[in-house]
């Protein structure tokens, strides 16, 4: 989906008692853990590995995590939305781009409203 602007992306409710925190590094462990539950019903699934988990970690383009956003149910993830900006991309095309390809939830209902966020 391509936008032009933010102007028309309307606000919605976090569902009650989700709450998104700010990423820290021992929550990395939860998060990579849940999009991996999250995908195995996926047709294209294949099992991660230590190695997939490490690459993860210090990912140069998709590791910013201050684009992330973690939905928590207290101490488990609830939901994800991990975005990225390929800024060599962006300037190789001349273009402002942001993507979010690291979406997953835990299927407790109202995602809708946390990816909003």
């Amino acid at each position: 989906m391509v936008r032009p602007n933010l102007d028309a992306v309307t606000d919605a409710r976090m569902p009650e008692g989700l709450e998104i925190r700010p990423v820290r590094e021992e929550h990395l462990r939860a998060i990579f853990d849940a999009g991996e539950e999250a995908a195995r019903d996926m047709w294209d699934y294949w099992p991660a590995t230590e190695e997939d988990y490490q690459v993860f970690l210090t990912d140069p383009i998709q590791g910013d995590r201050t684009l992330w956003r973690i939905a928590w149910d207290g101490d488990q993830v609830a939901g994800q939305v991990r975005g990225f900006i390929n800024a060599e991309e962006n300037e190789r095309f001349g273009q402002k781009r942001g993507w979010v390809e690291a979406s997953s939830s835990a299927g407790r209902g109202g995602s809708a409203a946390w990816r909003a966020r």
